[in-house]
């Protein structure tokens, strides 16, 4: 284990699998259109993780195709929506930003920030059940020895004791240290608690960007991979 006094705390929810909120967003977009029915937030992310999981570089076309218009139909669309659901299907497969995240290049960020001495952490609302989950789908995460999901602590976000846990676990100096995240809440916590910030845009810039902003994290960036170019 690194036993470096630094570390790089990261949201895994935002910075590591954010893409999918910002399909979200266009699958809620087209729903609501097409059946004036109102989509609420949780019901907006299961759509789109499973359109993601249709979209997202099957070998057989066909399979996600067939995939995409059974979904339509259990969202309430009818057959001529779902239809059009299909083809909108289709164009955010091709559209880059809307493919999962590459998380090599993420494995790769966290690589190199261990070369350069300094610890990973992973603070994260999702249950200790669903980052088991993503465990058993992305080996590099099994070597983060610092993680707090919402299962450790009584409230993971706007809160510094999820940060707290990780620093103290670590050992780490909070003043030679960073915080990411997509989202702008936790900035004024982790900047109180003497971290430096970085806030991450991605997918989401035209939503959080005033929000980043406002919040004056001390880096922005469009991705995380270039983190390791501030750091």
């Amino acid at each position: 284990m690194n036993n470096s006094n630094k570390i790089v705390i990261f949201d895994l929810d935002g910075v590591l699998f954010r893409n999918y909120l910002g399909l979200a967003r266009q699958v809620r977009k087209f729903v609501s259109k097409k059946t004036h029915h109102k989509v609420d937030s949780c019901e907006e992310k299961k759509i789109a993780t499973r359109m993601l999981s249709v979209v997202g570089g099957k070998a057989n076309i066909f399979y996600p195709l067939r995939l995409i218009y059974r979904l339509g139909r259990e969202i309430g669309l009818g057959p001529i929506q779902s239809i059009e659901f299909l083809y909108f299907g289709i164009q955010l497969s091709k559209t880059p930003r809307y493919d999962p995240t590459p998380v090599g290049g993420i494995d790769n960020l966290f690589t190199n920030l261990e070369e350069r001495g300094y610890q990973i952490g992973v603070v994260s609302d999702c249950s200790r059940r669903r980052f088991e989950h993503l465990l058993s789908k992305h080996e590099f995460l099994r070597r983060v020895p610092y993680v707090v999901t919402r299962n450790d602590v009584w409230r993971v976000k706007p809160s510094p004791e999820g940060l707290q846990r990780i620093i103290d676990a670590s050992r780490a100096n909070a003043k030679l240290s960073y915080y990411v995240d997509d989202v702008p809440n936790m900035i004024p916590v982790a900047r109180g608690m003497g971290l430096r910030t970085i806030g991450v845009l991605g997918d989401l810039k035209q939503y959080t960007l005033d929000a980043f902003i406002e919040c004056s994290p001390d880096h922005l960036v469009d991705w995380a991979t270039e983190i390791s170019d501030l750091i």
